[in-house]
């Protein structure tokens, strides 16, 4: 599309600005002031009055210029290239707008840039596309003609990056409609030198019958539909015709063999009359040897056996190959897509785990969903009345009120309170923590990394590549932390803690290291040992957490880790821990927060 039909807002200054050119931005004409009928225009940013904008939402939203007038097309005459004025706010439909954040979606290319084709018309005789006369402006008309692999103007390629068909034999011209014509029905197509313009993105959409577009939505189109030799084309509306048919190919039909021809054989010679003259005698044929018994001969070396290796991140094909194996004789489907070479979304394993892995129970499976549940309800549930009492406070309903709760977990009110929960329970219970966002994409990931590799042996390293990418700090994610070993504390959105704030993780240091003191029960910075993580301001909820000194420890500063969380919680409150309030925000402090799976 066109980036001048491309807006943003700068909060800081309260303007409008040009995509394109940050520096412009929506105002007045210059020296109009705020008079009625003023052209609104896009000129450089000068902090004037004029370029204040405010955006009024409401039944007919609004955009108006330092509180006093409205931004209005001229006359309420809705049509194309109509201008834009400044007037009295009367709240009418032609100073109606909304922002419109759609982009343009260009369609997948089949063949990658830099491989040439050839573009053939689907009409009879596969008359393919070429260029030669030049019509003036450094221009030359497209046209059909009959098919000749060796004329190079007859070959084109595909630019990803602008979005553009290139000539092969000049890849400086790309496919466009003729300059000065715009979108217009029945404008010629040429190949003419690229200028970044957007008459000049064309894509190829298949289909029944595939056809080029431009971003107008109009089609490359033989003229009239006449099917002969050196017919021009243009771009016209699309109709799906035979006409506006068109084809990739990639080589050059073969010609047809030619018929071997049949020689006479050769004659045979003639002998001569003469004398008889012996020939050479053959050897005599050796004796067969004897076949070595097996048992006494040099066995051949045994193959070595290959273990795969233990992959620590698995994609939709992995569950997809994994999903069919477990669902065979249970009738279920595969419906979701495939994207290859992609980890799947949340709401797809949410999907395979209440489908696939609650219907199939097993040892390994309920030890994670152990973990899990524990993670859920903070406390160890040894019994179904701790998954009760859950389950009413998430609801916020009460004792006696069975009917509110869900139909997923009321199984739990027909046991008995004190008995182990089982699989089916467990199960349910992630269910329907799951419907009610209360488990994320993290933890599911593992129990579904854990199922897929349950069969294997247990993993050292951790679970993602981007903690296998450095490979001098181990992950803590099942065996915890390694008393005066040092680590690197590193979020869920890939940033590190310096000091007391998260940055961008660009590069590793020394200083970047802790180390937990397990005496203490400590976590000291590893730049100078006698610097610890303390709490200031209480033990509460928002509390701040930096660096202190001392080698004393108060009671307060003290943290442990937790495996099945991956989060240091406070010694004292287990219900506290260490987090980070806007962890997607380079130079965010860390603080105190209530402990939960997000």
């Amino acid at each position: 599309m066109d980036n001048r039909q491309w807006f943003t807002f700068d909060y800081r200054t309260k303007t409008v600005r040009a995509w394109a050119k940050r520096g412009y931005a929506l105002s007045g004409r210059q020296g109009g002031r705020f008079r009625r009928g003023q052209l609104v225009v896009i000129r450089p940013y000068k902090g004037q009055n004029d370029q204040k904008i405010v955006w009024y939402k409401g039944s007919r939203k609004n955009v108006r210029f330092y509180n006093k007038v409205c931004m209005d097309v001229h006359g309420a005459v809705n049509k194309h290239n109509r201008w834009v004025v400044y007037w009295s706010c009367h709240n009418g439909l032609n100073q109606a707008w909304y922002v419109d954040q759609t982009k343009y979606s260009y369609p997948r290319q089949p063949i990658a840039d830099g491989t040439r084709f050839q573009i053939k018309s689907n009409m009879a005789g596969f008359r393919a596309l070429f260029w030669n006369e030049h019509i003036g402006g450094g221009q030359y008309r497209l046209r059909i003609r009959n098919d000749s692999c060796k004329n190079n103007r007859q070959w084109f390629t595909f630019d990803k990056r602008s979005r553009t068909i290139r000539a092969y034999a000049s890849r400086s011209m790309a496919i466009s409609n003729q300059a000065g014509r715009g979108f217009r029905i029945g404008v010629a197509a040429v190949v003419r030198s690229y200028k970044n313009e957007v008459y000049q993105r064309v894509s190829f959409y298949g289909g029944s019958r595939r056809n080029l577009r431009n971003v107008a939505g109009k089609c490359l189109d033989v003229h009239g539909g006449l099917n002969k030799n050196n017919r021009h084309t243009i771009f016209w509306n699309c109709h799906n015709g035979l006409n506006q048919g068109w084809s990739l190919k990639t080589r050059c039909a073969r010609p047809p063999k030619k018929p071997p021809v049949i020689t006479k054989p050769p004659s045979k010679p003639k002998i001569k009359s003469g004398p008889y003259k012996p020939g050479p005698v053959p050897p005599r044929p050796s004796k067969p040897t004897k076949a070595v018994d097996p048992d006494f001969g040099p066995k051949p070396a045994p193959k070595p056996t290959t273990q795969k290796p233990i992959r620590h991140t698995f994609t939709f094909y992995d569950m997809r190959k994994w999903y069919r194996e477990q669902t065979k004789g249970t009738g279920i489907r595969w419906t979701g897509k495939y994207f290859p070479g992609t980890r799947p979304t949340f709401q797809y394993m949410v999907d395979y785990f209440v489908k696939v892995i609650s219907r199939r129970p097993s040892t390994t499976r309920y030890q994670w969903l152990y973990k899990i549940v524990q993670c859920i309800v903070k406390r160890e549930p040894a019994n179904n009345r701790i998954l009760r009492i859950w389950v009413q406070k998430a609801i916020r309903g009460r004792k006696d009120r069975n009917y509110k709760i869900p139909a997923c977990v009321r199984h739990l009110w027909k046991g008995r309170l004190t008995q182990k929960p089982t699989y089916h329970d467990l199960a349910s219970l992630v269910r329907f923590a799951f419907y009610n966002r209360r488990i994320t994409y993290r933890g599911l990931y593992l129990f579904t990394w854990s199922v897929l590799n349950e069969n294997r042996p247990t993993v050292v390293e951790g679970h993602t590549d981007f903690w296998t990418k450095y490979a001098g700090v181990r992950s803590a994610y099942v065996s915890g932390l390694k008393h005066n070993t040092k680590f690197l504390m590193l979020t869920s959105t890939k940033k590190i803690v310096l000091g007391d704030k998260i940055q961008q993780f660009k590069k590793l240091t020394p200083n970047n290291y802790w180390f937990y003191d397990d005496n203490k029960k400590a976590i000291r910075w590893i730049g100078n040992h006698r610097m610890h993580l303390g709490v200031v301001g209480g033990l509460r909820d928002g509390s701040r957490v930096r660096l202190v000194g001392g080698k004393s420890v108060r009671r307060q500063d003290q943290f442990i880790y937790s495996s099945v969380d991956m989060k240091f919680h406070n010694y004292v409150k287990k219900d506290l821990c260490i987090t980070f309030r806007n962890p997607n925000q380079n130079g965010e402090r860390m603080t105190l927060g209530r402990c939960s799976c997000k």
